[in-house]
């Protein structure tokens, strides 16, 4: 019902406007390029290849085939001077206040893989993990939540148009699509020594806190978070 009201009103405000009622489709709602994210700065080759991503979310099959040939849309912060050809992105600003410092500015950015590479440039969300006596380092996108670590893989989800995805990722990088995981009953817990100890190995100094959940199984998990 909101949605049909915001098309009767924005068709209304072209039609003051002279713009012609024809000119108007519902995805203008949230940005005018076809199947760009809402409010970002993007453009029509990014919307395009989206537009074909969520087109392919309609079924299993669809889905991971896509992926296979293309990655996912996954998000991450990148400083300002790193991105390149914005055709292969959508920005956004970054809501973390110490990522706006003028000359230093990182923003928020999406952009299709199926890879997060250790060194890459854009900056992920670690999560490492504690499961019996070892250690285990990942990296996901910043708009993924960890559901479990299960062998050698953290599987995590994301959302998009209020359903959720399932993908796993190996500690090299590589993700895949997954389906059939149900997420654990985490709890809050004290950050243990070993984890403590690895992440100051390897913290990225854009992310100011974290924090850790621990699982049934007695695994801790160590979430780095950017914004206090």
């Amino acid at each position: 019902m909101k949605i049909h009201i915001a098309i009767v009103f924005l068709s209304l405000c072209f039609y003051a406007s002279g713009i012609k009622s024809d000119s108007f489709s519902p995805h203008m709602i949230f940005h005018e390029i076809e199947g760009c994210p809402e409010n970002s700065l993007c453009q029509k080759e990014y919307g395009k290849k989206r537009k074909k991503y969520m087109d392919s979310l309609k079924s299993k099959e669809k889905r991971k085939s896509y992926f296979n040939r293309n990655g996912a849309p996954f998000r991450f912060y990148a400083p300002k001077t790193f991105i390149g050809n914005k055709s292969s992105y959508a920005i956004w600003d970054s809501h973390c206040g110490h990522f706006r410092t003028k000359g230093k500015e990182v923003l928020e950015i999406e952009t299709f893989t199926k890879k997060i590479n250790q060194n890459n440039k854009f900056m992920a969300k670690n999560v490492l993990v504690s499961k019996g006596d070892k250690l285990h380092q990942f990296k996901i996108p910043i708009n993924a939540d960890p559901l479990k670590m299960i062998n050698q893989e953290l599987f995590f989800e994301t959302k998009e148009d209020f359903k959720f995805y399932l993908y796993a990722a190996k500690d090299n990088g590589l993700i895949r699509v997954a389906e059939g995981i149900k997420g654990s009953s985490f709890s809050y817990t004290k950050c243990p020594k070993n984890l403590l100890s690895l992440y100051s190995k390897v913290k990225n100094n854009a992310y100011r806190s974290y924090y850790c959940q621990k699982d049934r199984s007695g695994s801790v998990y160590l979430i780095s978070k950017a914004c206090l």
